[in-house]
């Protein structure tokens, strides 16, 4: 299947929405006085962006599926796998690398914070 570039791109916009809630939902807490936020209601670009992936990777995988029954199913999970697996341990561990280290050197924990 080709891609859709347009949906690919709205998908890029609902993740960078996504990523500028967080950072102002963060700045807030972090900031003694009001600041507006960066992208208002930007908590409806998670659900957005979920659906559109959902419709990306149907439209990408029906065909296999419709063909292939459940033979594709284990492809299918390996290259999820394969896409996903090395972002999840680079991002958990730099995270854990992260707070280990704000901890040994006993600077501020916003995280953890009330």
């Amino acid at each position: 299947m080709q891609e859709i570039k347009s949906l690919t791109s709205l998908r890029g916009i609902a993740a960078m929405a996504v990523v500028l809630q967080h950072f102002s939902v963060t700045a807030q807490r972090l900031c003694d006085s009001t600041i507006p936020s960066l992208v208002p209601h930007g908590y409806m670009a998670v659900d957005f962006f979920f659906v559109l992936s959902g419709y990306i990777m149907c439209y990408t995988y029906l065909q296999a599926f419709q063909q292939q029954g459940w033979q594709a199913y284990k492809p299918f999970l390996q290259k999820r796998a394969i896409r996903l697996l090395p972002l999840q341990i680079f991002c958990g561990d730099g995270g854990a690398a992260a707070g280990l280290g704000q901890h040994a050197l006993g600077g501020p924990q916003p995280v953890l914070r009330g």
